[in-house]
């Protein structure tokens, strides 16, 4: 099996978000670095999950945005004993959003 370093892994985690953002139509989704790592082929093994992980709080604290220039957020939703998982939000998306004419008026 082929060794990565660690910027490479980083790299490839990166890409692999955005694809994954670039093909949702929602305005968010959750995700875990298990997940991120199936989808970039790279090996589920603990220690690799672990860079995943590592490179994915790195792209939070930095931020992410899309090719079109749309702005990614990305939190951590549960940090459990199942893992850690994390919410992606689309702000424009959200802020774009109409309320169906039903529900417009309605106070809850």
């Amino acid at each position: 099996m082929m060794e990565l370093e660690y910027e490479s892994i980083r790299r490839i985690v990166k890409n692999t978000l955005l694809k994954i953002c670039m093909a949702q139509k929602g305005d968010h989704f959750l995700i875990k670095p298990k997940q991120i790592a199936i989808r970039a082929r790279l090996s589920t093994k603990p220690l690799v999950l672990t860079l995943v992980r590592h490179a994915l709080e790195e792209i939070r604290q930095e931020g992410l945005s899309l090719p079109s220039g749309e702005r990614v957020n990305i939190d951590i939703w549960s940090n459990s004993s199942h893992g850690i998982k994390y919410i992606i939000t689309f702000p424009e998306r959200i802020k774009n959003k109409e309320l169906p004419k039903e529900v417009v008026g309605v106070v809850v």
